[in-house]
């Protein structure tokens, strides 16, 4: 039984791709038609049905391209040339396809085509293509902003694909690149009541900003442009602070059972009981023994607060603009015990060997509060890297 609704199957499939080629034909898609056929008669060449349909599709393909071309000239759209090439690319192409399996015999009769050189149509269409998109970029230029700069490298960049002869492609290009692309440089601020040293504010904006940078956006934490940039990214330190050296504490009471020593064991009415050779039968003792245990922790915060700001140089415009916030904290926890050290577990003993530390000094807070916010800025700018790309 599962053989035969195999065989069932395999047959329907079977069936289905010898009718891929003329539902395509059917359908008008004589290109794919074209194809199919050819695909099949390179595996059997006698394959009688693919030559008929391979017979009515290549001149019918021929023909609806051939139509297509005289519509677009017809119609004189100055973009029509790079369609005009793929089409006539594809011609050729079909045609070499088709000379793999031609000329091919069925019923006494031979069929081939004509041969065309397409060379000629193609060199001509590549270069209007060309000219096309030079144009279109030049006049792109004209407009002289930033994103029609941008625009302009793309019909400049095809017109180099269609045709990279042209004498003055990449000098154009090059200028597109140059006046398209946002040059914007990180700048830390101190708005704060301390004076803080120079590399404390310059770590700010140390960061690894090469992932940052795309096509037509260009960040520097360094001024390596000689002050020619597009955009300030102000990195404004407004409140930089440190609270005094605090403590807070714990107090809890540890307990436990331990043996102390032993007694008989009595029964309800207080007598000895033995055991079954008579012996007194004596049982542990236990009593409860305590330590009182003080946790005291030491501890100090930094806190920043800071503001990103995207200016524009040349308007003073503020494009955007965002607050962060980081709190940096000191903690160091020592432990005391004042009664039995018996009661106490394993690890509340080894913290009784912890000591109280100096606390770290305010600079040494806020420098921190400095890793940290910097690499909180670092990702800031990363989620906000698309407010350039269309500015």
């Amino acid at each position: 039984m599962k053989k035969t609704i195999y065989f069932i199957l395999l047959s329907i499939f079977v069936l289905s791709a010898c009718n891929v080629s003329k539902k395509k034909l059917a359908k008008g898609d004589y290109d794919a038609a074209v194809k199919k056929s050819v695909k099949k008669l390179q595996r059997n060449s006698r394959n009688e049905k693919e030559i008929v349909i391979l017979e009515q599709a290549y001149p019918l393909a021929l023909q609806k391209d051939i139509e297509r071309i005289n519509y677009l000239n017809i119609a004189a759209r100055p973009d029509r040339w790079v369609e005009i090439y793929n089409i006539y690319v594809n011609m050729k192409d079909r045609q070499q396809l088709v000379s793999t399996v031609t000329p091919v015999s069925t019923k006494g009769r031979t069929i081939e085509f004509k041969y065309v050189n397409y060379d000629k149509e193609i060199v001509e269409a590549r270069n209007n293509a060309a000219d096309y998109y030079y144009r279109q970029g030049k006049e792109l230029m004209r407009k002289d902003t930033r994103l029609d700069y941008r625009e302009a490298y793309g019909y400049l960049y095809d017109a180099m694909l269609y045709n990279p002869s042209i004498s003055d492609i990449d000098v154009l290009m090059e200028t597109c690149k140059n006046l398209g692309t946002t040059y914007a440089i990180l700048i830390a601020v101190n708005k704060t009541i301390f004076k803080l040293p120079n590399d404390f504010m310059s770590n700010l904006i140390s960061q690894q900003i090469g992932d940052m940078n795309s096509n037509w956006v260009q960040y520097y934490n360094k001024d390596s442009r000689n002050g020619n940039y597009d955009v300030n990214i102000f990195v404004v330190l407004r409140v930089a602070d440190v609270s005094g050296n605090n403590i807070s504490e714990n107090s809890f009471q540890m307990s436990k059972e331990i043996k102390d020593g032993w007694e008989y064991l009595l029964d309800e009415s207080g007598n000895v009981l033995t055991d079954s050779l008579g012996n007194k039968i004596k049982v542990a003792k236990y009593k409860s023994i305590f330590c009182n245990v003080i946790e005291t922790t030491q501890y100090k915060t930094a806190h920043i607060d800071v503001d990103i700001e995207y200016e524009d140089v040349y308007t003073k415009q503020l494009i955007r603009k965002f607050s962060l916030v980081v709190d940096h904290r000191f903690d160091h926890t020592y432990t005391n015990a004042n009664g039995d050290l018996n009661a106490l577990d394993e690890k509340t003993k080894r913290n009784l060997r912890v000591r109280p530390v100096p606390y770290p000094s305010d600079m040494d807070m806020l420098w921190g509060a400095n890793e940290t916010i910097k690499n909180v800025i670092g990702n800031s700018l990363w989620d906000n890297r698309r407010v350039l790309e269309s500015w």
